[in-house]
Formats: structure tokens, sequence, C-alpha cells
């Protein structure tokens, strides 16, 4: 990897860090681009096909939790257009966050340290949403739709703009390290796509705890000669767990089986996760997850079912559990979801691969089509009430 600024004071894996200097290269603070350049920037940013050039820029970083919080106008001292971008580079989405943002841009007030402010609103405003991610991450959202965007797009666009840059100031090197920057993490990530096997520690060492310099040195001893300056990057910046939800996307996408299947690729303490699209019945819901060699079916009650069909559906289940689905651990509700009122979970799980980034596209569909038969087997035995 290049050596650059902002990689040697240990900011490639850093969302606020990032999210600051993007601010900065919009506001009227960065000289390297005029507002011409600004505009044009945003615009191919956002996916917006604009004309115009904005007269006037405010940015606002880590507010209402928007990562970055851009409005513009087109003439002096007015404001037309807010620009929310939510920036991803090692975490993923929370529950229901892009929907967040959204109501925040279209609230009547906002509320600041508790307090009511009427005219505080940027309801009236063209609103544009854009998620950022290293690995062109799909948003979630059901209140309206946001771009996704890639750092990798990102670099691409301040490359092209930089070039024709007229400044002299110091302002342009700075942006020129920022690229480079990015482009060490984009090159990090295809170099690991292309040989995951050279890299089985960012499976197996997907923690959110920073490394020891001598954890660095063994991942790095452990690495083929040819890889052991991109796995030391990956090891120093923590990006094992980013890599594998990379990974996992990729290669499910490129299966013929999951072409049609909606599927989300998440993490939990460090490991990424599947989750497809649960088969929803009546006021159940059935779903298949994976994480780390191990497929799960899960059962969730939408509806908060009465006790006795649950205490009915027990017996059942323990018959499943010494039949048809012996090889299956079932892992019943808690006893926590037993009380009124809170929705019922259960599962049965299995561990099936060993190192699943070695595992053939055929024998994937294999074992997927087998957590759709344990599916079935399960629908049958639930109770009619």
């Amino acid at each position: 990897m290049n050596g650059n600024f902002f990689s040697r004071i240990g900011m490639a894996d850093m969302e606020k860090v990032h999210s600051a200097v993007i601010g900065w290269i919009f506001s009227d603070k960065c000289e390297a681009f005029d507002n011409e350049k600004k505009s044009r920037l945003l615009c191919s940013l956002f996916g917006v096909t604009s004309l115009d050039t904005f007269k006037s820029f405010s940015v606002q970083t880590e507010l209402h939790n928007i990562d970055i919080l851009l409005l513009t106008g087109k003439h002096e001292n007015s404001l037309t257009d807010a620009w929310v971008i939510e920036n991803k580079i090692k975490s993923s989405q929370h529950s229901k966050q892009l929907d967040k943002y959204t109501k925040i841009m279209k609230s009547e007030y906002i509320k600041i340290e508790k307090k009511q402010e009427p005219d505080y609103t940027y309801k009236k405003l063209n609103h544009h949403f854009c998620y950022l991610t290293l690995i062109g991450e799909q948003p979630q959202c059901k209140e309206t739709d946001w771009a996704s965007c890639s750092y990798k797009k990102l670099a691409k666009l301040l490359k092209d703009e930089i070039k024709t840059s007229n400044s002299s100031k110091n302002d342009v090197i700075i942006i020129q390290e920022y690229i480079a920057c990015i482009e060490n993490l984009t090159k990090a990530l295809e170099t690991f796509l292309k040989s995951p096997k050279d890299f089985s520690f960012v499976f197996t060492n997907g923690s959110h705890k920073k490394k020891t310099k001598k954890e660095i040195e063994e991942i790095v001893d452990n690495t083929t000669q040819k890889f052991k300056e991109c796995a030391r990057y990956i090891a120093e910046n923590g990006l094992e767990t980013i890599f594998q939800k990379q990974f996992l996307y990729d290669f499910l996408k490129n299966i013929d089986i999951f072409k049609d299947i909606n599927f989300t690729v998440a993490e939990s303490h460090g490991t990424a996760l599947v989750d497809f699209e649960p088969q929803k019945i009546n006021e159940l819901s059935f779903g298949i997850q994976f994480q780390n060699g191990t497929f799960k079916i899960q059962v969730l009650d939408n509806g908060n079912k009465h006790k006795d069909f649950w205490d009915k559906w027990n017996s059942e289940l323990n018959d499943l559990r010494m039949n048809d689905l012996k090889d299956w651990n079932f892992n019943p509700p808690k006893e926590s979801q037993r009380k009124e009122n809170v929705n019922h979970y259960f599962s049965f799980s299995k561990k099936r691969i060993t190192k699943y980034w070695e595992v053939s596209p055929g024998e994937w569909k294999h074992l997927f089509c087998d957590c759709e038969k344990g599916i079935e087997i399960i629908k049958k035995h639930t109770p009619s009430f």
C-alpha cells in the first residue's frame, strides 16, 4: 500500500474523520474547488442531474446523528437544497436508521437539547440522500430512496475534479493525499476479493478489538509473500468484518438460486451474517440465516399468538427434534419470550461448513435447499389456531 498522510496517522477506517474530511471538501474553507466544481461533485455523488452552480454551501457533521449534512443555495444567503450523507466504513446501518434521518428532514420542527424550535426545519428544502460505503452496500429505507455510492466512486470523482483545479493552495495536496488513502482501501478490498483463500485470517479474526503489534506480525508471517503488504494493511486497520461482508455479498449474488431471493448482509460481534428474506404465513415468519459456517432456520411470531398455541406447538417441536430434524440443534424460545405481548422466537441450527470461503457455489446451493426443506417440515407441524 502506498504511504500517505491519512494512512500514516491511522485514519483509514475512522468514519468520523472521513466524514470531517468530506465535509471540509464541500465547505467554504476548502479552496481547492470553486463552487462550480463543488456543485458538480455533489450532484455526481448523489446521482442528481443538474446544471446549477450553487452559490452558498453550509456543512455540518454529526448533527442530529447525521454523519454529513450539507445545505446549499442557488443564490447568496439562501438555502434551497439539503444533502444528507450517511457514511459507513466498517459498520452497517442500524435498524431503521435511514428512515429516522428521512423523517428529520421532513419534520415541521426539530428537537434541540429537548427544546422545540418551530422555525428550525428542513421541510421546505429539496431533499437528497446518499448512503456512502466502502463496499457499495445497498441502503435499507422505506421512507424514501437513498442513492448508493462507494468510496471507489468518490475517489474517482475527486480525482477527475482535482486534475483541473487551478488552485495553488495546500488544500489540493490534502485532497490528493485523501484520494490516495481511499485508493489504498479499495485496492486492499479488490486484492482480497481476487484471492480470499489467501486471507483466511479475515474470516477468523473479525473482532472489533484493536490488534497488538505481535498479533499483526503473526498474521503477516502466516500470509503468502505476495499478499503480506495487503494483509498487514487489513489487520492494522481492522477491516476483516467489512471484507467478510463484501465477500459474502459478491459470492452469493452470482449463484443462480439467490438471484431471485432477497438477502441482506450484516454482522454480529465482528462476524458477517446473511439474512435471507423470510416467508410470511399468517402471523409467522420462516427465515434462514447464515453465519460463520452455521445455517439457522428461524421462526418468529409477529402477532403475539396465544400462549396455548405455543404450548401445543412445543410438543410438536420436541417430536421434530427427535425425528425429522434430529441432525439440527433446537433453540427454544428464551424464558423472557414466554411472557404475554412478547414476540416468540425459536430456531433450528446446524454447523455445516468449517471454511465457508472455500466452499463451491454448488455446495452452497445444496445446503440452502436443505434449509428450505427444513422449513417445509416445520410448517407441516404448525398447529392451526
